[in-house]
């Protein structure tokens, strides 16, 4: 039996402790004995739900998973672009519209402007604040 410097090799440890929870019975000598008691006690382990074991799984190749994550990421590729090309003209577009609409409303717009000019000015506006937000991300200032 192996050791190390804080005790027995865990593997022959996990070996000794199946040897002797058998009862009446030979202890395991054979290599093959001893790879189908390791083999039932991964299996016990992943039934009870040991993550160490799925992650060596998966690890290993669950060629039906790869599979399916090669066919599905192009779909979530397209589902973020459309979403981003629907959300941000909405958030960009909305609240201007929103506004020309109540000053329409109140009759409040200023001599010779229209609904559609206060809309165009208010989403230019709108469209500048993102574009120089988005470039002072990207530089890392402000």
């Amino acid at each position: 039996m192996r050791s190390n410097a804080t005790g027995p090799d865990p593997l022959q440890r996990r070996l000794g402790a199946i040897a002797s929870n058998a009862v009446g019975t030979q202890a395991f000598t054979s290599p093959d004995a001893d790879a189908v008691a390791l083999r039932s006690e991964a299996r016990e382990r992943l039934r009870a739900g040991d993550p160490g074991l799925r992650q060596v799984k998966m690890r290993d190749g669950d060629a039906a998973a790869k599979e399916r994550a090669s066919r599905t990421w192009p779909l979530w590729v397209v589902f973020d672009i459309l979403l981003l090309l629907l959300i941000v003209p909405l958030v960009v577009a909305v609240p201007p519209l929103l506004d020309c609409r109540q000053k329409h409303d109140e009759n409040a717009l200023f001599v010779g402007e229209t609904f559609e000019r206060c809309a165009r000015h208010g989403i230019a506006e709108r469209w500048n604040a993102l574009d120089s937000r988005l470039k002072m991300f990207v530089r890392g200032s402000g």
